[in-house]
């Protein structure tokens, strides 16, 4: 991607000036929530919105036409009706805006004549160098320059994980849930039908975006499947990408021709092209998500080997099983850390890996094993796992927590958790996510994690 590009999408992310193209005074209109949603965010740019028929707009002079904006316009979100979109595209390059999101639907997603329609505002926007992305999408999040342009109701918490999605349903569902499990955002795309931007062109913005630490992705097909595979391999070399990959089924991929008009292709195909260029495929929303967090919050492991803490022996049991099934080891731990396990704990501890230091574990037992374990050289990663010990140590999942966050600031190996349990352990998890510390409701989800993050080169310093 040349360098103009990577310009165009700056100024996308983060606009000087933004025309609101087709804003309303109506609430339930796009328009309106598109306007309402940028200015409640905190957006500290100029904001215009254009509508012939408005001269005020949620406190805002209205204007015309984007050309009569008084101003150079960065980043200009049209919401007309879709045979109005080639006229308002080409005031937008007489006004030289640099780049433009076209929420409207009616496109190529609805048949030929939409696709003719799309092409005819595509001609338009490239005679002006103008960058788009959409049509038939539902707008952008960048957190860090404090810009919601999305007409919908999540509001995305500032977070280290970029999130492009195909599809806007699909995008609305996983911001809801990352606002409902504390899970931030550093951008968010909703891609739409990708007539100009692709899913190619923002992996290559994102790999140098200081905001984002890993890519997560939902895929319904390519536009460029070679050009992407390309660009993903090298991004991979710094930045974990992960997607889902929809339509692996004869079902699905029926539905998504049906969806976005673009043919899925083979699934076999798509599989091995993602492990060639080092994409972590997952095949649920959860796995995304647990994915996603684990590799933001504490990066990759320098190999497979594991150590277990608990303080329940059948979790740790879980955790074991799990670790096998995944392709992790759970490490013989060296004679030295043994010794000293047997030295530190109480007779009645299991003092090999899984290390159970049973069910009257306080935060100090807590710290002792887990700083043991983590100094010895057959372990690359660790995982703590907790049943509720509330009944004998009083709050003692919180406490437990907050000594193992005290202690990660010194851990030179990745670390994630496993509280169980339900409201009891609440005001503890919290405490963990709020310190980078990824927490799972089971062992197995843990596991499954780690098990992806053995596949990333290990950043924890």
């Amino acid at each position: 991607m040349n360098s103009q590009t990577i310009g165009n999408l700056h100024s996308m992310f983060y606009p000087q000036a933004i025309a609101i193209i087709g804003a309303s005074s109506k609430p339930g209109k796009i328009g309106y929530a598109l306007l309402k949603n940028i200015v409640e965010y905190g957006y500290e740019g100029r904001v215009y919105p254009i509508n012939p028929e408005r001269g005020e707009i949620l406190g805002l002079e209205t204007y015309p036409r984007v050309q009569d904006v008084p101003e150079k316009v960065d980043l200009a979100i049209i919401s007309v009706p879709a045979q109005g979109v080639p006229g308002v595209m080409d005031d937008c390059a007489k006004k030289c805006v640099r780049g433009a999101l076209i929420i409207t639907s009616g496109f190529s997603e609805v048949g030929e004549e939409g696709r003719k329609l799309e092409n005819q505002v595509l001609e338009i926007a490239r005679r002006g160098n103008v960058r788009v992305i959409g049509p038939n999408m539902m707008g952008i999040v960048n957190t860090a320059g404090k810009l919601n342009a999305l007409f919908v109701l999540p509001k995305a918490i500032p977070g280290e994980i970029a999130f492009i999605s195909q599809s806007g349903a699909m995008g609305n569902a996983i911001l809801s849930l990352g606002s409902k499990l504390r899970i931030g955002f550093s951008k968010f795309v909703s891609i739409g039908n990708m007539a100009d931007i692709d899913f190619s062109d923002l992996l290559e913005y994102l790999e140098n975006d200081n905001d984002t630490r890993v890519i997560a992705m939902y895929i319904e097909g390519l536009r460029d499947a070679r050009r992407f595979l390309r660009v993903a391999e090298r991004v991979t070399r710094t930045k974990p990408v992960i997607v889902i990959k929809a339509g692996r089924s004869k079902a699905g991929a029926r539905a998504i021709t049906s969806h976005t008009g673009y043919l899925a292709g083979s699934d076999r195909i798509y599989d091995a092209a993602f492990r060639q260029a080092r994409v972590f495929r997952t095949n649920s929303i959860e796995e995304l998500f647990d994915v996603a967090k684990a590799m933001a919050y504490q990066g990759g492991l320098a190999g497979r080997r594991v150590a277990i803490v608990t303080n329940s022996g059948g979790p740790g049991i879980m955790a074991s099983d799990a670790c096998e099934d995944q392709g992790l080891t759970v490490s013989e731990l060296d004679q030295v850390t043994v010794n000293r396990l047997r030295e530190g704990l109480p007779r009645i501890c299991s003092t090999k890996n899984p290390v159970d230091l049973v069910a009257n574990a306080d935060p100090e037992r807590y710290r002792f094993a887990i700083e043991t374990v983590a100094g010895d050289p057959q372990v690359d990663g660790v995982l703590v796992i907790l049943t509720p010990p509330d009944a004998i140590i009083p709050r003692g999942s919180t406490t437990i927590a907050q000594e193992i966050v005290s202690l990660t600031r010194v851990l030179k190996k990745p670390l994630v958790t496993s509280w169980m349990g339900g409201v009891e352990v609440e005001e503890g998890i919290m405490v963990l996510e709020e310190h980078r510390i990824p927490n799972f409701p089971t062992p197995e989800r843990a596991v499954r994690a780690m098990a992806f993050m053995s596949r990333f080169p290990s950043r924890k310093k």
